[in-house]
């Protein structure tokens, strides 16, 4: 039950990018130590810890996507230095915005 507890708390955790990453690893490794001792001992849950190590994995995956587009992000130094010339201009981080993506390949 802990698994899938820390598994769905880990998908909204996804958007701080390194909280998703570290739910979603410990998850899955919940999910995963209590399939093998339902496995072992034939106590019930295999069903909620199968939810955990799903929801983990997807925490884990959509985490490390965040977390690659934002270390991408700020290591472009034209898109920080576009967010630096914008100045808080919402339209002008827009475009910086756009501008990242389409340079990321979007």
């Amino acid at each position: 039950m802990a698994s899938l507890v820390v598994g769905i708390i880990s998908l909204p955790a996804v958007l701080t990018a390194i909280g998703g990453v570290v739910l979603g690893a410990v998850a899955l490794g919940l999910g995963i130590a209590a399939l093998r001792r339902s496995r072992r001992s034939g106590a019930p849950g295999r069903g909620l810890a199968v939810a955990g190590i799903v929801t983990g994995a997807a925490g884990l995956l959509l985490g490390g996507l965040v977390l690659a587009f934002v270390v991408a992000a700020l290591t472009d130094s034209h898109f920080m230095t576009c967010v630096r010339q914008a100045g808080g201009r919402t339209g002008a981080l827009r475009r910086c915005e756009v501008q990242l993506h389409l340079h990321l390949g979007g």
